[in-house]
């Protein structure tokens, strides 16, 4: 059977699943995103930008004062965080694997491409959390999961309430044993408070709990060197910058070298994420491969400078005591 699907039709799809499968990066509360379809290298650098919440001032009848009291300049609410666009990740797959796939209908062909998708998003979220716990955020409580129920979530809800996190697009990630100690507790089993919010999910999600949009289990949180077991946060802590691969097709043509490989982008229109697919066939074999790839950097908290520095606040680290 013939493959119906064209590698443009394939790229989207995954990035479709890309976004599903990565709340934290494209949802309400997610991380500051960074997009563009302007090329870029391996190593380059770009400056993102942060909104702050502007502060409000006392109405000053004196001449000449009146509304210009307290005035911010609106360059003030905007902070420019650099980002290091240094990791270029991809998923290859073989063509032959997709080739008995007729229509895009087929249930293996969807678990395929969610996989994929699933794979990119995942890597990305690792990145900020093992960047955050490994010296990019500084505030931290210690728990542990013998005692950690709704009461500490409210322990950290103040926590976060003192270091002035955003109200409105809080979440949270927490480790296995984290996440069994919070759904033991009864008021998060009972449907008088949470209801039956996991579903046919196999890892633990609250919506809306001690003032937090998600608390998510998350199973491959990073340890690091300081036994950290979960991670408090609003947008601001981590942003996020994509930018679309340079094409190499060009080059080899102005050199005279044959095309072995062709470089396809995919851009999602909804927010400006860029993905690009790499085809190529194996020399001997015939075999046909397609690879998604991503180039991106992260901006973590302070990065790994002064405490209390750039986003730093906008993050607190649950460590296991």
């Amino acid at each position: 059977m013939s493959v119906t699907l064209s590698v443009n039709e394939i790229l989207k799809d995954i990035l479709e699943a890309f976004k599903v499968e990565t709340p934290e990066l494209f949802g309400k509360a997610g991380f500051v995103q960074d997009f563009s379809s302007n090329t870029a290298v391996l190593g380059d650098k770009v400056t993102a930008k942060i909104s702050h919440t502007p502060t409000t001032a006392s109405y000053d009848p004196t001449p000449g004062v009146g509304f210009y009291s307290g005035a911010q300049d609106a360059t003030t609410l905007i902070e420019d965080v650099s980002v290091t666009l240094n990791q270029l990740r991809h998923v290859v797959v073989k063509i032959p694997f997709l080739t008995g796939l007729a229509t895009k209908g087929v249930d293996l062909y969807k678990a395929a491409v969610g996989n994929i998708g699933f794979a990119l998003g995942k890597y990305v979220v690792d990145q900020i959390l093992f960047t955050a716990i490994n010296g990019a955020v500084s505030n931290s409580i210690q728990t542990t999961a013998s005692i950690f129920g709704l009461d500490e979530m409210e322990r950290l809800r103040s926590q976060c309430n003192g270091q002035k996190m955003a109200g409105q697009s809080r979440f949270c990630f927490l480790n296995t044993a984290l996440a069994s100690g919070l759904g033991s507790d009864d008021r998060t089993k009972s449907k008088l408070f949470y209801g039956d919010l996991q579903g046919q999910e196999g890892c633990r999600v609250w919506q809306n709990m001690a003032g937090f949009a998600t608390v998510r289990e998350y199973p491959d949180f990073p340890a690091g060197n300081i036994d950290a077991s979960g991670l408090a946060l609003d947008h601001r802590l981590a942003a996020v910058s994509v930018r679309k691969i340079h094409s190499m097709e060009d080059a080899a043509k102005s050199l005279g070298i044959r095309k072995t490989m062709s470089f396809t982008p995919v851009r999602d229109e909804d927010s400006g994420l860029e993905l690009t697919g790499i085809s190529f066939q194996q020399g001997g074999t015939g075999d046909v491969y397609l690879a998604a790839a991503i180039l991106f950097g992260v901006h973590v908290g302070n990065d790994l400078g002064a405490a209390g520095s750039q986003t730093d606040n906008a993050g607190c680290i649950l460590r296991s005591l």
